[in-house]
């Protein structure tokens, strides 16, 4: 998984900001920077990256006064999912960071992607 979630941000905090932040500690950021009020998602050219952002930035930076927190990114529907109980493992779960085996998934219930969360979650836009 490359797209990483960057939360804990100022409201001033820009994309410009962001870009340069990684440019600074020399994170190839891939084609864009999606930023919403508080947070934005993040494309890394692959998995080693994503992993070195994480361990270079989160819980160390200070942008704008605040120290930010990078994560993987994982859709609102997965995450919402491990807190009812249901597996979050399986061909249906691929981009889930970690396997949680707690209760088989239903046959009725979908797990998919959504596109952008309007509750300010962290919803990984696809």
């Amino acid at each position: 998984m490359n797209k990483l979630y960057v939360g804990n941000l100022s409201p001033s905090v820009t994309v410009e900001d962001l870009k340069q932040l990684f440019c600074e500690r020399k994170l190839p950021v891939a084609d864009q920077i999606l930023l919403k009020s508080g947070y934005a998602f993040v494309d890394f050219p692959d998995q080693n990256w994503a992993i070195k952002a994480i361990e270079t930035l989160s819980g160390k930076v200070e942008l704008h006064g605040k120290v930010i927190e990078v994560d993987y990114s994982v859709p609102k529907k997965l995450r919402l999912a491990g807190k009812r109980g249901i597996a979050l493992c399986g061909p249906d779960s691929s981009e889930a960071p970690a396997c949680v085996e707690t209760a088989p998934l239903p046959a009725a219930t979908h797990v998919g992607h959504r596109e952008e969360s309007h509750d300010g979650g962290h919803d990984a836009p696809m």
